[in-house]
């Protein structure tokens, strides 16, 4: 029976996908970029926002940081969370081996597991990108696209079957783009930049390393250690 034990644990494990990257201080932000955060209209982050090396923040208010999150502009907290930032985005490139992609997000079905784009990925019009946990809550996704990530209008990333927004992370080669009314989850790491166009929603963190964060009427809400525990699968408690 032991041996059969750790048999199914070991299956629940392979189709947990990846193990959970570490998240460290960046799981109490929201946004974080290395110019600037630029925001217009009334833009709520439920989570830290900071900008390092760059210190300019702008749009705050009418943007507002709700608690437990806060505009912080102490240098070093910032400059901490981008090494983190930067640690993260070398642990989404390393994770493998990695599924291949083509074409349009939209109408995708996809279980745990790690996904790669050589070049740009996009998802179409109001197209709806379904994740499936397979009834493992620890299940993990990690998207690796080698240039730009854009999305349609009122385009959505859905998760079902326990899937956990705190375990989908994306590793953008240069830019996001989330347009008007987007709905995606996961933290969203961008060489480069990220933009996100009037009223586009992110229940995850946006983290740009090199640019700006452009926000415009957004919701951002990071996955909070205390809301939503997010642990690695392992087969110790089987």
């Amino acid at each position: 029976m032991k041996l059969l034990s750790v048999l199914f644990a070991s299956l629940i494990c392979i189709y947990a996908g990846p193990p959970l990257p570490p998240l460290g201080n960046l799981s109490n932000y929201g946004i974080l970029a290395a110019t600037t955060v630029t925001n217009t209209g009334n833009s709520i982050v439920a989570g830290n926002v900071g900008v390092y090396p760059g210190s300019a923040i702008v749009g705050f208010p009418p943007g507002i940081a709700v608690f437990p999150g806060a505009v912080i502009t102490d240098a070093t907290e910032n400059m901490i969370a981008q090494e983190e930032a930067n640690a993260l985005n070398i642990v989404l490139l390393a994770a493998g081996p990695s599924i291949a992609l083509t074409g349009d997000l939209a109408t995708q079905i996809l279980v745990a597991g790690v996904y790669s784009y050589t070049s740009s990925a996009m998802i179409s019009g109001a197209g709806i990108l379904t994740l499936d946990g397979g009834g493992n809550s620890s299940s993990v996704w990690i998207f690796q696209i080698g240039s730009t990530l854009t999305t349609g209008t009122s385009s959505s990333v859905v998760m079902i079957n326990q899937g956990s927004p705190c375990n989908v992370f994306w590793s953008i080669g240069s830019s996001a783009t989330f347009q008007t009314t987007t709905t995606w989850v996961g933290t969203v790491v961008a060489t480069v930049s990220i933009t996100f166009v009037t009223g586009a929603t992110l229940l995850g963190a946006g983290l740009a390393l090199t640019g700006a964060v452009t926000m415009d009427t957004n919701g951002i809400a990071p996955c909070l250690d205390e809301e939503c525990p997010c642990t690695p699968c392992t087969s110790t408690g089987v």
